[in-house]
């Protein structure tokens, strides 16, 4: 199941070292150890996709969910309301 968790590490890598500004890539990449229990490396990854890109709402649940599993339930409760200047509005539709 996990065998080809290292070649998956490896080309997200590659993507990040040809372009270091990929959020998605580090979000990404930040699943693979999310799966093998070693939270703090995910969480890393996490951080970094989400200062790219405050937005991103996949990388904040993600951030939240390795956070939760470290045992820091404690959220700090505007990481919910990012994101949300740039929702469009009823009047927008």
């Amino acid at each position: 199941m996990f065998e080809r968790y290292p070649e998956a590490l490896e080309a997200f890598d590659k993507v990040i070292n040809l372009d270091p500004d990929n959020a998605t890539a580090r979000g990404s990449k930040g699943l693979i150890p999310g799966r093998l229990d070693r939270l703090k490396e995910a969480l890393e990854a996490f951080d970094t996709a989400v200062n790219l890109n405050p937005h991103d709402a996949i990388a904040w649940n993600n951030r939240n969910t390795a956070l939760t599993k470290l045992g820091k339930t404690e959220l700090d409760p505007s990481v919910f309301d990012r994101g949300m200047d740039d929702s469009p509005s009823d009047s927008d539709a």
